[in-house]
């Protein structure tokens, strides 16, 4: 409460309000005016809700089953990849600002695609150290796209209904793809009897719904950009 209340409105929000053009059912005007960037943007975020259940969720019961590791041993393991996790975010918000968020979103979810097949390898050889690196090679790479997501998003919604879109692509994206995730695995799992590659390349394809959503958000931002450039010109 005591953050939320420290918080103040964005500028654009401020004007609304102060020409009291705040729209009293968001909701249904952003599901009927900006449909397509919250499929965009529900997409764009998979990696960050799905791979963190995965690396989380799905992980501890994957190798405490299949690998026949204890359950101490892997949390340890994953509170050392947290502290990984934090350390980087920063760093990566701080290298889109100079490579441009889109170029910086669209190269981390390539590279996503990549790292399942490293961490599962990694993870194999029950050495503490190597599951730490492989663990946090895909967790740094998702966790980079998890920190600049959000402020990819905003342009696409105009601002009277820009909290309720980015909210329900967000929530969208957690029931589908967060919820059903390591239900998935876990079947993956016991079809393949704990073998990795499968596992890997469900990895793969949740990165690359991502990446489609990151191309689509970026392209419809584009848009919106060129979009504004005429009205002014024309003004």
């Amino acid at each position: 409460m005591a953050i939320c209340l420290g918080v103040k409105e964005s500028p654009e929000f401020e004007q609304l309000r102060k020409n009291r053009e705040v729209l009293k059912s968001p909701v249904k005007e952003v599901l009927r005016t900006a449909w397509y960037p919250i499929v965009m943007a529900a997409m764009a975020t998979t990696i960050g809700s799905a791979w963190f259940f995965f690396t989380n969720t799905f992980m501890i019961s994957y190798v405490t089953a299949y690998l026949g590791m204890s359950k101490s041993f892997i949390l340890d393991c994953l509170f050392v990849v947290t502290i990984i996790q934090l350390a980087s975010q920063p760093i990566s918000a701080l290298l889109a600002q100079r490579v441009g968020e889109t170029r910086f979103l669209t190269s981390a979810a390539l590279l996503s695609m990549l790292t399942p097949y490293p961490m599962f390898l990694l993870v194999q050889t029950h050495n503490p150290v190597a599951i730490v690196a492989g663990i946090s090679l895909a967790v740094v790479v998702l966790s980079a796209i998890y920190a600049v997501i959000a402020g990819f998003m905003t342009p696409a919604f105009p601002t009277h209904v820009r909290y309720s879109g980015i909210s329900i692509a967000y929530q969208l994206c957690a029931t589908i793809a967060g919820g059903t995730t390591p239900l998935i695995g876990t079947m993956l799992a016991q079809n393949y009897k704990g073998e990795w590659l499968p596992l890997a390349v469900f990895f793969s394809v949740l990165s690359a719904v991502s990446l489609v959503g990151i191309v689509g958000l970026g392209r419809y931002r584009k848009g919106i950009r060129a979009e504004g450039a005429a009205a002014m010109l024309m003004n």
